[in-house]
């Protein structure tokens, strides 16, 4: 049989817990990016691409990306540090990328199950960084009239 003090088990206890849930001093919070406004529309040889995502990812190291999935007309406002507050100025490589329309429409609780086919397919090659060769400057100013065709 096992008896341990009151002392003990509260010790124990401590430790757990401090590892369980950390000091709290060393963890990262990802610093707030300063944002302006974007948004527009994706189309692939002219079709809307409705319910892909797009992601706009800053050439400068360090910050964030921007992203946003399209409605069924292809529009899209893009957030950085929550959805819908833009992106950095800047220039941006974008991807897309099919996601498929969300099961529960709820605002901020939508989920993604399996999607469905895509009414439109865009090749493969634009859903990554290093291949897509989409690139688009958003100036200081921001911009919300982006129109990006994939050709």
């Amino acid at each position: 049989m096992l008896v341990r003090s009151l002392s003990e088990t509260s010790i124990i206890l401590f430790l757990t817990s401090f590892v369980v849930t950390g000091c709290g001093s060393d963890e990262y919070v990802a610093p707030v990016e300063q944002t302006v406004p974007a948004a527009g529309v994706v189309s692939y040889q002219g079709k809307p691409l409705d319910y892909y995502q797009v992601n706009f990812l800053p050439e400068v190291e360090g910050k964030r990306p921007a992203s946003a999935v399209t409605n069924a007309n292809g529009q899209f406002v893009l957030g950085t540090n929550q959805p819908g507050d833009g992106a950095v100025a800047g220039r941006h490589v974008i991807t897309v990328e099919y996601v498929g329309p969300p099961s529960n429409e709820e605002p901020g609780k939508e989920t993604f199950g399996p999607p469905p086919e895509p009414k439109v397919k865009v090749p493969r090659k634009f859903a990554s960084a290093e291949t897509s060769e989409l690139m688009i400057e958003i100036p200081e100013t921001g911009n919300e009239s982006i129109v990006v065709n994939i050709d």
